[in-house]
Parts: structure tokens; C-alpha cells; sequence
């Protein structure tokens, strides 16, 4: 599983991710302890790291800057470049199989 955090902003095109991929893509709100939403997190299944839309859609989303952080194996990653994010992905495959 991957985890990718944001801070609040526009995910109509991942919500539509998650739909159409429900066992591979989920979305998690992030709520301070007053309610209100602070973050999210898409969570991506090991086995959707291996569709090749939504890899490429992590990729577009870390080549944009727009996340705070991925977890990987309960490793935190951030400030990467996009072909650390291309091995870090080829990586993730090669375990898969």
C-alpha cells in the first residue's frame, strides 16, 4: 500500500479514480479533533500501484508538488525529484511479483 497526503485543494478527478477503481483507490478525509477537515489521503493497494493509469497518475501528482508526503511501508517520503519517484515505483513492482 502507498499513502499520499494533501492539504486541502481540488481531487474531483481522483474521487473519480477511486470510483472507478474501489478495491485498488480510497480517499481519506483528515479532521482536527473540532471536526473540521484538515487533509486528505489517497491510499493506493499494492496491486493498483500496478494499473498503469493510476501510476501514472501518482506520478503527475508528485511531479505537481501538490502533496505533502508519501508513505511507503511506513517509510514518510518527501522532496524527491520525479525519477526518484519513477524507481521508487519500479521498486514497488519488482516486490510485487
Amino acid at each position: 500500500m502507498i499513502a499520499i497526503d494533501f492539504e486541502m485543494g481540488e481531487r474531483a478527478a481522483l474521487d473519480e479514480l477511486a470510483e472507478k477503481y474501489p478495491d485498488e483507490i480510497s480517499i481519506i478525509d483528515g479532521r482536527a479533533i473540532d471536526g473540521a477537515m484538515t487533509h486528505w489521503t489517497l491510499v493506493i493497494s499494492a496491486a493498483g500501484i500496478a494499473i498503469p493509469v493510476i501510476k501514472s497518475i501518482i506520478v503527475e501528482i508528485i511531479k505537481s508538488k501538490k502533496h505533502k508526503s508519501v508513505t511507503y511501508k511506513g517509510v514518510k517520503i518527501k522532496g524527491y525529484s520525479e525519477d526518484e519517484v519513477k524507481r521508487i515505483l519500479a521498486a514497488i513492482n519488482e516486490h510485487q511479483s
